[in-house]
């Protein structure tokens, strides 16, 4: 019974594992095509009435660019402080 509480743990932390892994690329993937769109966008040139369109993707750019710097910087001083 024992052995089977022990699997069965297992099994959900990797399930856990997996799920976040998926939300990360899925959140990754959002953030780039945030930022490719808006910058697009923004070279093109946009009307009026899509103004409110441009803002709401620029926020995501935005917040997605936070994000990704502070990822990758937190990745970056993992990586000094193990060594």
């Amino acid at each position: 019974m024992n052995n089977l509480n022990i699997e069965v743990n297992l099994v959900v932390q990797i399930i856990k594992v997996m799920i976040m892994d998926a939300l990360k690329y899925f959140f990754i993937t959002i953030g780039v095509i945030s930022i490719l769109l808006f910058l697009t966008l923004l070279i093109i040139g946009v009307k009026v009435v899509s103004a409110i369109f441009l803002y709401i993707v620029g926020t995501i750019a935005v917040i997605s660019l936070i994000g990704f710097i502070i990822f990758y910087l937190g990745k970056w001083s993992g990586r000094k402080q193990s060594k």
